[in-house]
This record gives C-alpha cells, sequence and structure tokens, in this order.
C-alpha cells in the first residue's frame, strides 16, 4: 500500500480511478476547481457591482458625458459618431472616447431600455469577466490559492469595484487589456497544472519549497520570452486593438510596454553579484539599472514582438471606424481626440486635474489609496516579493511581470502632466498579484518579514476608519451631504472588522485571517456602493426637475446659458444646447412659450436679470448636486439649495408626482432648518466657507408676466 501512496493524486476521495489513471483522474479534478472558482467569481462580483448600478444615478461628469452620448446615438440609429449635444454657434460636443464603450451602452439600450442599470451593465459586464481574465493569467504565473486571492483582492478594491459600477471605459479597458495579457501568458508559460508524466513534471498539489525555477517546464517557456504560436500573436494584437477602439493609443502602447519591459528583463543574461562588481565595480546597480535599455538589446527585443504582426492586426480592428468618424466630421473629432485628448492632456494639465505633489509622490500615494483595503499590506508584501525574488522562488515571472504592470504604468504616467488615479487603474491588477502571493505565502509560513507587519496593517485600517469617521462627521456631512449620518456606518464596519481580524490573528489561524480579511473587503464594497451611494445620491434629483417642468409646459424645448452637465442630456430626454448672453436672445424669440433655460442663479442675477429683467420668471429652483462654492463673510449664508416651484402651476391633477418633490425638498429643509431659521447645514457650511450653489430654471414671462 504504501508504494501506491505516490500514485495517489491530490483530491482522491477513495474514488479507484484516481489509481487506474491518475493522470486523467487529475486533469479532470484541475478542470472542475478551474471553472468552480471562475463561477465563485461570477456569482460574487456579478450581484456585488450590479447593486451600485440600479442604487444610484449617474454622477457627473464622466457617467453622463458617456450615458449621454451613447443615447444619443441610440435615439438617431448611428453607430459612428458620439454626440453628447450642441453648441450655441452651431458645432456639435462630441464624446471624447473611442467608440467601443458607446457600442457596449448601445445594446444594453436595446436589451434593457434607457436607464441607469443598462447604462452601467456594460463595465459591470466587463469588470467581471476581467476578474476571471486575472484569475487565469496569475493561475498560470503562480498557483491557484494566489489566482483565488488575487481575483478578490482585485473585484475588492476601491476604485475597481467603482469603475466595474460606473459608466467608464476603464472596465472595458482592463478586459481588452487582460485578453491580450493572457493570451500572452499562454503562448510563452505551459500550464503548472498539466496532468503528472512519467518524467513526473510538478502539478499544483506540490508545494512550492519543493518546486525549482527548472522544473516547472521551464525548458518549454519560449527563450524569446514572445509566443512563437502565429495565433497567440494573433489573438494578443486582435486583443489591443479592441483596446485601441475604446481609450485610444494608451489601449496599445502602455500593455506592449508592460510586455516589452517584462522581455527586456527576462532576455536578459543573468548578472551575478559577484561578476557585476568585478565588471563595474560601484557603478553596479547603475548598470543594472540600465542594462535592460542598452540599443542593441532594446531593438532586438523590439523586432521579437511582431511589430508589422502588430501593426497589421490592430489596423484591421480599429482603423475602420477612426476613419468612417474622421469622414463623418470632416475631421472635427479625430482633432478633437489625438490633439485635445491625447497630446493636451499629456503637455499641460486640464479639467482642473494639476496637482501640486511631482511624479515620485502621487502615482504611488494614488495606488495606495485606489487599492484600499489589501494597500495596507504594501510594505510587507513589497519586501516579501524582493527577497523571494534574490532568494529564488518559482513564481518569479509572475512577480516580474507584476512589477512591470505597476511600475509602467506608474512610470508612462507620472510624466503626464494632467493627473488622474484612475489613469493607473489597469496597474492595480499587478499590485493585487502581489499582495495575494504574499498573503499566502504568510499563511503557509513562507514569507520572509517578521511576523509583526500583519499588526502595523491592521493599525493602519484602524487610522483610517478613524480619519475617515472624523471628515464624514465634521466635514463631508454637514457641509455636502444632508441627511448623510449613515455614511458613519462605513468606518464602522471597519473599526469593527479590525477588531475581528485582531482576535483571529493572535489565536494564530492565518489562514482564517486571510478569509476574514476577504469578507472585510466584500463587506466594505457593499458598505460603499449599495449604501454609501445611494445616500449620496439622493441629492441627484435633475429627474425631478424635468418632471416639475412638463408639468407646466407637455413640450418644453431647454437650453443652458455658461453652464452645462451632461446629466441634463441624459434625463431631460433631448440635446441642451449652451449659450451665452449674446445668443441667448434668439433662443427666447424663437421659443417664447416653451423654452426654458437653466443655468446657476448666481449667472442668473449677474448676467440675465440686469439685461431680460420681468421678461425672465424663475420657474424652479433647484439644489446643483455636490456643488459647494466658497463666500466671503460679507456674503452671510446667501442663497441656499432647496427645492421651491416660483411659478405656482395648477398641479391638482398631479399630487402623487407633487408629493415626491416635497419629499426631496423636506430632505434638504430638514438639513438646513431648524426652529430657529438658522440650520445646522447652513451654520457648517459658513464655519469652512462654504454653500450651496442652486440652479434656476427660467422661462419667459407670458404677457408681461411679473417674476415671482
Amino acid at each position: 500500500m504504501i508504494s501506491l501512496v505516490p500514485l495517489i493524486p491530490y483530491g482522491y476521495s477513495g474514488d479507484l480511478r484516481a489509481i487506474r489513471h491518475p493522470c486523467r483522474y487529475e486533469s479532470a479534478v484541475m478542470k472542475k476547481h478551474y471553472f468552480r472558482d471562475l463561477f465563485c467569481l461570477v456569482i460574487v462580483f456579478l450581484p456585488l457591482y450590479l447593486l451600485f448600478s440600479g442604487s444610484s444615478r449617474l454622477w457627473d461628469w464622466d457617467e453622463t458625458v458617456y450615458a449621454a452620448a451613447a443615447k444619443q446615438m441610440f435615439e438617431r440609429g448611428d453607430w459612428i459618431v458620439p454626440i453628447v449635444t450642441e453648441r450655441a454657434d452651431g458645432s456639435l460636443f462630441y464624446g471624447d472616447k473611442p467608440i467601443l464603450t458607446y457600442w457596449g451602452m448601445i445594446v444594453s439600450f436595446h436589451l434593457f431600455g434607457v436607464n441607469e442599470i443598462a447604462a452601467r451593465f456594460p463595465s459591470t459586464f466587463f469588470g467581471t469577466l476581467s476578474l476571471l481574465l486575472v484569475y487565469a493569467i496569475t493561475r498560470r504565473l503562480f498557483d491557484r490559492r494566489v489566482a483565488n486571492g488575487t481575483a478578490y483582492a482585485l473585484g475588492t478594491m476601491i476604485l475597481y469595484a467603482v469603475e466595474s459600477s460606473s459608466v467608464t471605459t476603464d472596465a472595458t479597458l482592463t478586459f481588452w487589456t487582460m485578453s491580450a495579457l493572457l493570451s500572452y501568458v499562454c503562448g510563452v508559460f505551459p500550464s503548472r497544472e498539466q496532468p503528472p508524466s512519467p518524467d513526473g513534471v510538478a502539478s499544483d498539489s506540490v508545494s512550492q519549497d519543493s518546486v525549482s525555477q527548472d522544473s516547472v517546464s521551464q525548458d518549454s517557456v519560449s527563450p524569446a520570452f514572445f509566443p512563437q504560436n502565429y495565433a497567440c500573436c494573433l489573438l494578443m494584437y486582435f486583443c489591443l486593438g479592441f483596446a485601441f477602439l475604446t481609450k485610444g493609443p494608451v489601449g496599445v502602447v502602455l500593455p506592449m510596454a508592460v510586455i516589452g519591459m517584462f522581455m527586456l528583463v527576462k532576455r536578459l543574461k543573468p548578472l551575478s553579484r559577484e561578476e557585476g562588481y568585478q565588471r563595474y565595480g560601484e557603478a553596479v546597480l547603475l548598470v543594472r539599472l540600465f542594462r535592460p535599455f542598452y540599443p542593441v538589446h532594446f531593438l532586438k527585443t523590439l523586432w521579437a514582438m511582431r511589430p508589422v504582426t502588430a501593426l497589421v492586426a490592430i489596423g484591421i480592428t480599429a482603423v475602420p471606424w477612426y476613419v468612417a468618424v474622421h469622414q463623418a466630421t470632416d475631421g472635427v473629432w479625430t482633432q478633437f481626440f489625438f490633439g485635445v485628448h491625447n497630446f493636451g492632456r499629456a503637455t499641460a494639465a486640464m479639467e482642473g486635474h494639476a496637482y501640486p505633489l511631482d511624479f515620485y509622490w502621487y502615482y504611488p500615494f494614488s495606488m495606495l489609496a485606489i487599492t484600499f483595503p489589501w494597500s495596507i499590506f504594501f510594505v510587507p508584501a513589497l519586501l516579501d516579493m524582493i527577497r523571494q525574488l534574490r532568494r529564488g522562488t518559482p513564481f518569479e515571472n509572475g512577480y516580474v511581470l507584476a512589477a512591470c504592470l505597476v511600475c509602467v504604468y506608474i512610470g508612462v504616467f507620472g510624466f503626464i502632466d494632467t493627473k488622474m488615479p484612475n489613469y493607473v487603474f489597469i496597474g492595480s491588477v499587478g499590485a493585487a498579484m502581489v499582495y495575494a502571493a504574499f498573503l499566502a505565502n504568510w499563511a503557509d509560513g513562507r514569507a520572509l518579514v517578521h511576523p509583526r507587519w500583519i499588526d502595523g496593517a491592521l493599525l493602519v485600517i484602524l487610522l483610517v476608519a478613524l480619519l475617515l469617521g472624523l471628515v464624514l462627521k465634521l466635514f463631508l456631512i454637514p457641509v455636502a451631504v444632508p441627511q448623510g449620518w449613515p455614511l458613519l456606518m462605513i468606518p464602522a464596519v471597519l473599526v469593527y472588522a479590525t477588531v475581528r481580524l485582531w482576535c483571529v490573528l493572535y489565536k494564530g489561524k492565518h489562514r482564517r485571517f486571510v478569509r476574514g480579511m476577504h469578507l472585510t473587503a466584500v463587506i466594505l464594497i457593499i458598505s460603499v456602493l449599495a449604501f454609501g451611494a445611494r445616500i449620496v445620491s439622493r441629492q441627484q434629483d435633475y429627474p425631478l426637475l424635468f418632471e416639475q417642468v412638463r408639468r407646466e409646459c407637455p413640450e418644453p424645448v431647454f437650453c443652458s446659458f455658461d453652464q452645462f452637465e451632461p446629466s441634463w442630456v441624459f434625463y431631460g430626454g433631448q440635446r441642451i444646447v449652451r449659450y451665452d448672453i449674446k445668443t441667448v436672445e434668439a433662443f427666447l424669440k424663437e421659443h417664447p412659450v416653451d423654452g426654458y433655460i437653466i443655468t446657476c442663479k448666481e449667472k442668473y442675477e449677474r448676467f440675465l436679470r440686469p439685461v431680460f429683467g420681468n421678461r425672465l420668471r424663475v420657474a424652479l429652483e433647484f439644489p446643483y448636486f455636490l456643488k459647494l462654492e466658497r463666500v466671503s463673510e460679507e456674503a452671510g449664508s446667501g442663497s441656499h439649495g432647496h427645492i421651491a416651484s416660483l411659478s405656482a402651476p395648477d398641479v391638482s391633477h398631479h399630487r402623487p408626482q407633487h408629493k415626491r418633490l416635497s419629499e426631496r425638498q423636506a430632505v434638504f429643509e430638514g438639513a438646513d432648518q431648524t426652529e430657529n431659521g438658522a440650520g445646522s447645514g447652513i451654520k457648517a457650511r459658513q464655519a469652512f466657507g462654504f454653500r450651496q450653489r442652486t440652479l434656476v430654471v427660467l422661462r419667459p414671462s407670458l404677457h408681461g408676466e411679473p417674476e415671482r
């Protein structure tokens, strides 16, 4: 019986087929585990992301730009040109991203109707599929435990969960980038989980300690570290072509830079420490840093990536639409996208996204923020990775690829003047790999760091929770989010989870601690997406604005004065042209009865009222969603936002809808008013020097009717 023990594969549970046919049985078990893991990812994260999709309205600016353009295309039956709205001079305001995201929303509108869930569903769908691809990549480079840990860690990172539940291009871009990366990994590295051969190839049941770098089918790894199978190469570049259709050049350049950086590092002949000091002396560290970029080595690696094949495949996939949109817009969209939103963002800060922190600080801190709560393990995970690589690990390829993902995205975008945290969004995949590998090593007692680092990580969670609670209590809730006190449950959940994790840690149950950390991250995301976002979104009642206007005029025509939000186009159901003081007169002459102008109250008081006087009257006042402004002490409390109908139309037959509007009014008035008339919300805003901005809806006075 002892002689049969080595033949019993991992997963044997009394089935004699495992002894008679070990290779076939283990292959079946591995496939069963593989698809079970993928199925669990789908049933956990797809409903999780859908919670946010249906719990809140669209948020300005990015969400509503994409959704408004897709809605306009859907209504026109246009599959080529993404148009958001029209300007007063007749020019068009185009969507600032290529077409693939809009196509996804148009298909979703056909399936589910025009609503928030349909607009967000493509991101939810591609965000969930991306987790499956990340699992497959990580399982090929590491093992099953690390693959599961990476997928769950990535799916519960703050920014990834938000982007997968929002109308943005990042989830779609991540899907096509990970598809290309999976094609590359499958074309270069053999599966670690092939059934054992008579020669004894390592399987999933073999521990990391017993597997050397040479034993993991290293002979079958391509010496060029690039797919020699032409089908894998073509598939990789076709996926990058779809990434080019999603976000433009960055969808191709950065993934190829990641793969190229990995190849530059791995194709080098190893340089030992003794040899390095003997040949280069004290300059050995500088030589190690720049060796991958030696011109000959760099050009050889570039040619090994088959650039001609890349140009052909990407061109076949993406160029037809770019040519079509160029012809349809007479080159305006092409110049707008490549000139303004690519070259312009790279050379100058746009849309207020310029920060005082330079390259060395902004994106490293951003990466810590967007990968929370898993970034609490940043220091021990980094130390463990460095020491594992120095000692020698069978997971070297995985560690190097993860490092390339993080460093390339941080490095490239660090030189871009316009800085936003979501620019390094895909780099969080590499961070998730490192965090998951560290926790797997620590749970098995293989981590090369001091155990007290885990205590420090939990202390970080506790400090973040306390800081978040203070910010919510003292600033965000009283100033920006009336009736938002339930948001304090988010830091409360973090504090409770930290205490529980500490109890598990001191009992020495490391694997249970890791499972508890995954559960904590899932609960945190549920709190943020389905609970916190819903509370904040209650203040975004633009649909009620348009509903109230349509009670006065069944077929109104809207425009905006010196102010524009894409959500007005989406919820207003029509193009909303932005006018200035010179052109608004023409709009009033063209629409003397059914014309409505949306603008800020201060702009109405400053510009329109002195010019038009009683020719315009205020039909509605409305709070400007999450818009505050600084005021001087002389300004006093100023005007604060609440919903009030000043035109007093006859709405006796619309009482159910009017009741909804009154309920919304009570939310804002309840936060801003007390028995003494000076509300806690107003006092808090005054203390910080802010006041709520207010939108007004104007319409022409009928027969000289005075303003109310």
